[in-house]
């Protein structure tokens, strides 16, 4: 799932969901008829054991509400996953940290309000994952992460030997290749509670590790040992040198998942020596859809105005990410017109000309996201002339 804010359709797989909802309205569905089929469509994430339910149930009770129809399983789902705190345990699971917790926290207090629910609500209490695995007790707890806990070694002896015998389900060469590696790594000391979905249960990795971890980056060519080793450098405290990350991305051999990996990676922690690089890279059409997290990383990477200049580059061949980042970070009139000619040249587009159906359907998503994104910067003038 990509995720670029706390915000309840400030992920993909939230704007999914709206955009499934919204087009199904529109063909004519009623609210019942059009819920049900997401149902259907979306069974896995409808599942309130799933950790994604969040993403599916709370952005329909929050676009039922603006609608004002909302109907009865929807916002009994929705009270639930915010009142039993499941979502938020989710995000920490996902490896949120403190601060982007605290300000789901708030976007979901709103929206239990907005439902109707009354009465304070206990504040959420971070939880350590370790426990369970280390049997650690931990003392201190900030930035997601613990900073000390006492470790229980035979608890963890066999955590670490259960980890390494996952990779035996996926064949001789995940196995040899993978299994060498994450060994090595688990020797040298990092704590592992499930290798296959990347959950590094270390605290920020030292410069020993660091070591370790670019090694096996640098001389491994299995795209999955890659990914998981991309996924434990967000534990890095500090900078990361970003020259070999941009080498495997290039790399003809990495694969879309591992280059969402090294863009994720690149967008949210703190990369140096690709400042160029992501300019070039985000034009680049050959990486695709592997580029969404680019646009990001040119909005913290680069001034605003020249911030603004490249993403506006990238709206054709990158226009629903573009169309967002502009609602993001735009704050200006030229940024409103801008958004206001691709709304026209768009529409345009998809009622006069004959085009395939997943571009039609691609642009129909972003004709919806660009007044969102209007209404944002607009919001910013507004705030910055008051």
């Amino acid at each position: 799932m990509g995720t670029w804010g706390a915000g309840i359709f400030e992920n993909d797989a939230a704007c999914d969901v709206r955009d499934w909802y919204e087009d199904l309205i529109s063909e004519g569905l009623s609210i019942e008829e059009a819920v049900d089929k997401l149902i259907d469509e979306f069974a896995d994430d409808a599942d309130l054991e799933s950790e994604y339910c969040g993403s599916f149930w709370l952005p329909l009770a929050k676009i039922q509400l603006e609608s004002g129809n909302i109907e009865k399983k929807v916002k009994e789902k929705a009270i639930e996953i915010i009142e039993r705190d499941i979502d938020l345990r989710n995000w920490e699971g996902l490896e949120a940290d403190e601060k982007t917790i605290r300000e789901r926290e708030q976007v979901l207090l709103e929206l239990r309000k907005s439902l109707g629910v009354k009465g304070r609500k206990k504040k959420y209490k971070l939880h350590d994952a370790r426990k369970e695995v280390t049997g650690g007790e931990v003392e201190d707890y900030s930035h997601g992460r613990p900073k000390r806990y006492r470790k229980d070694k035979k608890n963890l002896a066999v955590a670490r030997k259960e980890a390494l015998f996952v990779t035996q389900d996926y064949g001789e060469e995940y196995e040899t290749e993978h299994g060498r590696i994450i060994k090595e790594l688990n020797d040298n000391g990092f704590d592992v509670e499930f290798v296959m979905e990347y959950k590094f249960l270390d605290d920020y990795l030292s410069s020993a590790e660091e070591m370790i971890l670019l090694k096996h980056l640098g001389s491994t060519k299995n795209n999955r040992a890659r990914e998981v080793i991309v996924y434990a450098l967000r534990r890095i405290d500090g900078e990361i040198d970003g020259k070999l990350l941009a080498e495997i991305y290039e790399d003809l051999e990495s694969d879309s998942q591992l280059r969402w990996a090294i863009a994720g990676i690149i967008a949210f922690c703190d990369v140096t020596n690709v400042k160029e690089w992501v300019v070039e890279a985000v034009k680049n059409p050959v990486y695709a859809d592997s580029r969404y997290y680019l646009v990001i990383a040119i909005a913290k990477l680069y001034p605003y105005v020249d911030a603004i200049e490249i993403i506006k580059g990238t709206f054709n061949d990158l226009s629903m990410m573009s169309a967002h980042m502009l609602g993001c970070i735009g704050k200006d009139e030229q940024v409103v017109d801008f958004l206001n000619s691709k709304l026209i040249e768009l529409d345009g587009i998809v009622n006069t000309q004959d085009i395939e159906c997943p571009l039609k359907f691609e642009y129909e998503s972003v004709l919806k996201e660009i007044p969102r994104a209007i209404d944002k910067v607009k919001e910013r003038i507004v705030k910055k002339e008051g």
